[in-house]
């Protein structure tokens, strides 16, 4: 299985309005990543705290502040890229997609799903 990370808008209902975006940007990495990258010791050591609730659960990012933290913990983990034992490119342009994720969300007053 495939992790996912999607931008939406939460409909009147609730229901979770999401806006398009071509197929691989939705992409954020195997489902064993979930433990093996993003929930991993080494990202827990580095204070990824919203990435590495992903070994747990799902990840909502609604507010700017989440938003911000999910950019700066993808910041933080491109940079030690050397500590985890996944193809580097790979790991790059799965956490490119969450970012762009969530710039698409600020410009759209939208959240963000990684799931």
């Amino acid at each position: 299985m495939t992790l996912l990370v999607n931008v939406f808008k939460r409909g009147s209902n609730g229901e979770m309005l999401f806006i398009p975006v071509e197929h691989h940007k939705e992409l954020a990495g195997f489902e064993s990543w979930r433990e093996t990258l993003y929930g991993s010791p080494q990202s827990i050591q580095l204070g990824l705290h919203l990435l590495s609730k992903l070994n747990h659960e799902d990840l909502y990012c609604a507010s700017p502040t989440d938003l911000d933290r999910l950019h700066t913990e993808c910041d933080t983990l491109l940079a030690h890229l050397d500590q985890y034992p996944q193809n580097p490119e790979s790991i790059t342009c799965r956490i490119q997609n969450i970012i762009d994720a969530v710039e698409l969300a600020r410009e759209s007053e939208a959240e963000v799903v990684i799931w």
